[in-house]
């Protein structure tokens, strides 16, 4: 027991989403518990050790959509959607002439094609000797970024088929998510700031997936203490629980399975006892 006036001996504390209540979607609550002495006056925190699953689809909104228009014969442009999930270049391929045929494109083919034994492809083939479409694939909000813009592509992303051309794609990028954003109100408080938006966010933690493999876990620990370090605003308390929410590279909300928790254990420091 501290006395007013002293400081609390430091404390680990360990919190994982299989402990917490979904409050929607990409948002947990986790309580403490009747023991919150040690989540009292925490004037500092720092992340020790983070483990996120990889289990996030490579495919899925906004990034599954693309549009297809009938230069020859105009009838409107066509959206193409693709089912949310983790793909395989070749299962990408085949789910996006899945959705072509349902939708009556039936002159257009997507192939995916190994270059070599690093470089893969994907190609957009159009079938018919009269028929001439125009597809755009933009690469802020659509599809482009996962099948890669063909080479011949302006910055939009549009570009014609012309009778029976086969066209390019660039590298696709089937990897998914980069990376996962941890926030929280009361361990961020603003500390991360972001491109996507140029503000400031409650950002606990940010973990890499480059060198991790769909269904693999990614495992971060911080270079050092001081790199890592979450300096509270004013002395907080954790006590009546802790907020977290996921979010992916373009802070985007990601949901995650139940039965596949993310696991964190923080370092935490606390200030003085009132006097």
């Amino acid at each position: 027991m501290s006395r007013r006036g002293e400081r609390l001996r430091d404390a680990t504390l360990h919190l994982s989403t299989n402990h917490g209540t979904n409050v929607g979607g990409n948002k947990w609550r986790i309580p403490l518990g009747a023991n919150g002495l040690h989540g009292k006056n925490v004037s500092k925190a720092y992340p020790v050790h983070v483990m996120v699953p990889n289990v996030f689809p490579n495919v899925r909104a906004p990034y599954n959509t693309f549009t297809v228009e009938n230069i020859t014969t105009p009838g409107g442009v066509i959206t193409v959607t693709i089912p949310e999930q983790f793909y395989s270049g070749t299962e990408l391929a085949a789910a996006i002439n899945v959705e072509l045929v349902a939708l009556g494109l039936t002159d257009l083919t997507v192939t995916f094609v190994n270059i070599t034994a690093v470089q893969t492809q994907f190609r957009i083939t159009n079938a018919s000797a009269t028929e001439t479409y125009s597809i755009t694939m933009s690469t802020v909000d659509t599809i482009g970024r996962v099948l890669g813009l063909p080479t011949t592509a302006s910055i939009q992303g549009q570009f014609l088929i012309v009778p029976l051309e086969v066209v390019n794609m660039g590298e696709p990028n089937l990897a998914g998510v980069r990376l996962v954003h941890i926030k929280s109100e009361k361990l961020g408080h603003a500390m991360g700031l972001h491109s996507v938006d140029r503000t400031t966010h409650d950002m606990c933690v940010s973990v890499p997936f480059h060198d991790v493999v769909y269904g693999g876990v990614a495992h971060w620990a911080p270079a050092d203490k001081d790199s890592s370090m979450l300096d509270m605003a004013f002395d907080i308390c954790l006590a009546n629980g802790v907020d977290i929410s996921l979010w992916d590279e373009d802070m985007l909300p990601l949901d995650l399975p139940e039965n596949l928790p993310i696991e964190m254990q923080f370092k935490i420091i606390h200030g003085m006892t009132a006097l």
